[in-house]
């Protein structure tokens, strides 16, 4: 036994240069894993990110429930932020100058505190007869704040909105 042992040296002279190259090579390898790790992660955190400002950031979404129902869960203690939203897509028929859009209704507080969104110019509608638009639809329909907005309907019928 103790013979085999003393060819231990001996090989790490004559193979001097390949241990140098394994130890090089996982270095590399960890390195390489390491930095794979890093970017994987870098890529779920944008994405949660898109998701949150492009869906909302909520944890839980109740469909059909009645009022009463939505205090209940609004008065507990850990709810930070509630309210009502409803969407209608653009596809329903809805536009505005000949634009079809999308029309989505919601409280202030899910608006803020939910989508993560913000009025930018004017105040947030609280009035039945108000619309807030976005930048985009005000920019190539030339809607002018508070002017008035015609909202065309699928029935062919129009109702006047402040902007």
């Amino acid at each position: 036994m103790k013979h085999y042992l003393k060819l231990v040296p001996i090989s790490a002279k004559i193979h001097r240069r390949q241990s140098k190259m394994t130890r090089i090579c996982i270095t590399l390898a960890v390195l390489l894993a390491a930095v794979m790790f890093g970017l994987a992660d870098m890529y779920l955190q944008g994405v949660t990110q898109h998701q949150m400002e492009e869906s909302g950031n909520w944890h839980y979404e109740f469909h059909s429930i009645d009022t009463q129902t939505a205090s209940f869960i609004s008065a507990r203690p850990e709810v930070e932020a509630a309210g009502w939203h409803n969407t209608v897509s653009s596809e329903a028929g809805y536009s505005i100058k000949e634009q079809p859009i999308a029309i989505s209704a919601q409280n202030k507080s899910v608006f803020e505190n939910i989508f993560l969104n913000g009025i930018t110019e004017g105040e947030y509608p609280d009035t039945p007869n108000e619309i807030a638009i976005s930048s985009s639809l005000k920019n190539t329909a030339s809607v002018s704040l508070n002017g008035t907005v015609e909202l065309c309907k699928p029935d062919g019928s129009a109702t006047d909105y402040g902007s």
